[in-house]
């Protein structure tokens, strides 16, 4: 096939997408460290590699205020990239992608941005950019977070903005254009009037080399919310490791196989609008013996079983559990590995193995309960190397009033998301 032919084909298969409905599709996604990565950093070694998963998610922690728990907007901190279009002619921009944000933004128009490894996005060049006016008793503008948003006349540009209490912050304006997928340079789906943020000023807390952020999350804002109808309102991720050479997948609509032995309805928490799964406890197994740890509900919140609820947030790295559950889990950890206790500022657990051939620590192994059945995560996720042979705990505790599970303890786990019936589901598998 000669190259022109191959491009005409190209482009019928293009506007079959576009005039059609979109019902599947799947897409690469890639840990920002792995030698997938257009980010990927030959120089970097292993122990700073892994030193990155405790200091980005640190950092996420210093950026979230209190609203921010219900905003969902966590721009930085961030660890899996995918590729994604926008604009005709498409432009390709570089996204971290985040189940726990929803509004989906990149740098354009740039006033004070920081440095992309992409072009930028100019929607004055878009044959298919509109802007969002206020004016519009159907603006899309209408979809975003009133805490967000600024429309103080008919006539204005939507605008939005979002700060964080060190400074970071992401602003501009919101736009409407087509984004399109990829896949090995071929297209599979083009979505029409998608609204977005076009960040004119973006600084603080942004690692550097992508666009922006991809929204997956909870809320209307987010792209699965915008085009629900369009992908039978599911989705699902399959994660790879930041040494994996090959990509994870991300899967929408009939692409998105949400069913499997393991689920938790998803539950709905006032002022909390995140995918949260209900966690009935955590069990320990260790040498064939297993020992459950349930944690002490608090009834005397408004809202009851809140402390089981167990956050699924992919932009998140290591796992945050609650008080209740993570002093006996760190207690029985603490019984079980016989090898000196490291200090560092990793983690609030970390060892030091004996032998320097083994590559990962010998520890109890972790089943997640929900109410139908038990999820094992992997165990060599549960501690990772930060120095030649200290080890440290990918857990750690929190005052939020409840628990997350991050990307390190999804990778190898498909979660599927069917936002119709509210389930998630859980199946353990090879992501390569």
């Amino acid at each position: 096939m000669n190259l022109s032919y191959k491009n005409l084909l190209d482009f019928f298969f293009y506007i079959l997408l576009t005039t059609c409905s979109i019902n599947a599709f799947t897409i690469d996604i890639f840990h920002r460290d792995s030698p997938s990565s257009p980010l990927y950093n030959a120089s970097m070694s292993r122990f700073e590699r892994a030193q990155n998963i405790f200091k980005r998610s640190i950092a996420r922690d210093s950026l979230i205020q209190p609203r921010d728990v219900q905003s969902g907007l966590k721009f930085s901190a961030g660890d899996y990239l995918t590729k994604v279009y926008l604009g005709t002619p498409p432009v390709e921009q570089l996204l971290l992608v985040d189940t726990g944000s929803d509004l989906t933004w990149v740098q354009c128009s740039c006033i004070d941005c920081y440095s992309q490894d992409p072009p930028f996005y100019n929607p004055k060049v878009s044959t298919t950019f509109a802007p969002v006016k206020c004016r519009d008793p159907q603006s899309q503008c209408l979809l975003l977070d009133p805490d967000t948003v600024t429309c103080t006349s008919k006539d204005q540009d939507c605008s939005y903005k979002v700060g964080y209490e060190d400074g970071a912050s992401t602003s501009g304006f919101v736009v409407s254009d087509s984004i399109s997928f990829y896949r090995n340079g071929d297209p599979k789906a083009t979505f029409h009037n998608f609204a977005f943020g076009c960040g004119t000023r973006n600084s603080g807390g942004v690692d550097g080399g992508e666009s922006g952020m991809l929204g997956l999350g909870y809320t209307s804002e987010s792209f699965v919310q915008q085009f629900a109808d369009a992908v039978g309102g599911k989705f699902a991720h399959c994660l790879t490791p930041h040494t994996s050479r090959k990509p994870g997948r991300l899967k929408f609509g009939k692409d998105a196989v949400v069913t499997g032995r393991i689920s938790s309805p998803l539950i709905q928490v006032p002022d909390v609008p995140h995918y949260l799964a209900s966690l009935v406890g955590i069990k320990l197994a260790y040498n064939g013996v297993e020992m459950e740890i349930s944690a002490n509900t608090s009834r005397e919140m408004d809202v009851p079983r809140i402390r089981d609820a167990l956050m699924l947030d992919m932009g998140q790295t290591i796992s945050t559990i609650i008080n209740n559950y993570y002093v006996p889990l760190e207690e029985a950890m603490l019984h079980h590995i016989k090898r000196p206790r490291v200090s560092n500022s990793y983690s609030n657990l970390c060892f030091r193995e004996k032998y320097r051939r083994r590559k990962s620590l010998i520890s109890p192994s972790i089943k997640l309960l929900f109410e139908n059945r038990e999820l094992v995560l992997p165990p060599r996720y549960n501690f990772v190397e930060v120095e030649d042979r200290v080890f440290c705990f990918t857990f750690k505790p929190t005052e939020e009033k409840f628990s997350t599970l991050g990307n390190i303890h999804s990778i190898d786990v498909r979660i599927g998301f069917d936002l119709v019936k509210s389930i998630v589901y859980f199946e353990p598998m090879d992501c390569a």
